[in-house]
């Protein structure tokens, strides 16, 4: 991580997807997930992990692990069913971040009610204000 400077590029308050084939215990003893773990702290930022399986399913560091499958098959299965599962779980993806933007949007566009902040015409919640909870 510190010879590609991905740390350079990660602002604070990002959210960082990365991915493990088979998550478990021994994810972040020296792998590039615990190396992303600790800049993502120091960074402020969000880590999401998607697995193509998954044995735990939270770790200190780690907002959301998303599994593809929620069993290890074998390679003539994988093949089978690798697209659709995957489709499966950046929907999932999706709309868990969807959710928590569309959360974190309508407390900011409630606190601009209620402290009287003048929203003008240019403002992100005066042109989309119809898609905001009131």
């Amino acid at each position: 991580i510190s010879i590609s400077k991905v740390s350079d590029n990660i602002e604070e308050d990002a959210v960082i997807i990365t991915g493990e084939g088979k998550f478990d215990n021994q994810s972040l003893e020296g792998k590039v997930i615990s190396g992303i773990v600790n800049m993502a702290k120091s960074k402020k930022a969000r880590v999401l992990v998607v697995a193509g399986y998954s044995e735990i399913d939270t770790l200190e560091g780690i907002e959301k692990i998303f599994s593809c499958t929620d069993k290890i098959v074998g390679i003539d299965e994988l093949k089978k069913t690798c697209v659709a599962n995957l489709k499966s779980t950046a929907k999932q993806v999706y709309e868990y971040l969807k959710t928590s933007y569309d959360a974190l949007l309508n407390k900011i566009y409630k606190y601009s009610r209620t402290t009287s902040i003048e929203l003008g015409e240019d403002c992100f919640f005066a042109r989309y204000k119809d898609k905001f909870e009131r």
